[in-house]
């Protein structure tokens, strides 16, 4: 849904050396290539591996939920189109 913005955000800053992704992000990204692997009803193997290795150019970076959970909730309140990791990206 959101997909063309996120890439024309990612686009747009391609001069920034480093790229951070929050582990719930992270986690969120595994997921989803385990459920897709497992509707299609084939070996999700060689997409982990990918994910693996694109992992491998991200610093990856750890949240207090304290400190954003109430506003992640509220946003989804006012824009509910998005969900808690999409909102997660957008903050």
């Amino acid at each position: 849904m959101h997909h063309e913005e996120a890439k024309e955000s990612i686009f747009s800053h391609a001069d920034y050396t480093d790229l951070i992704v929050l582990l719930p992000i992270l986690a969120e990204a595994y997921s989803v290539i385990a459920g897709r692997c497992k509707e299609r009803k084939y070996d999700c193997r060689e997409a982990l591996q990918r994910m693996s290795e694109l992992e491998c150019l991200f610093m990856v970076e750890e949240l207090s939920y304290k400190e954003y959970h109430k506003r992640l909730v509220k946003s989804m309140f006012d824009n509910p189109e998005l969900n808690y990791n999409d909102w997660l990206l957008v903050l």
